[in-house]
């Protein structure tokens, strides 16, 4: 990773793989993690707990309106 001449990555959105240590290891290297398209209000708020960066959607004021609410 750290020959990464990026600012970070973008993948697709797919919970199996994306890990707490994932986005870490990202974090360590001073890379961002962006996940694309996620539309589900309820996966949307596991990324944010996962803690990646950046959440690519085709609902972003709606996500950004409701992830933090309960």
């Amino acid at each position: 990773m750290e020959s990464m001449d990026a600012d970070g990555l973008d993948v697709a959105g797919d919970l199996e793989y994306i890990t707490p240590e994932l986005v870490q290891k990202f974090h360590d290297a001073g890379k961002l993690l962006g996940v694309w398209t996620i539309d589900d209000l309820d996966i949307a708020r596991k990324y944010v707990e996962l803690g990646v960066d950046v959440i690519t959607s085709n609902r972003a004021s709606f996500l950004k309106d409701n992830i933090r609410q309960q």
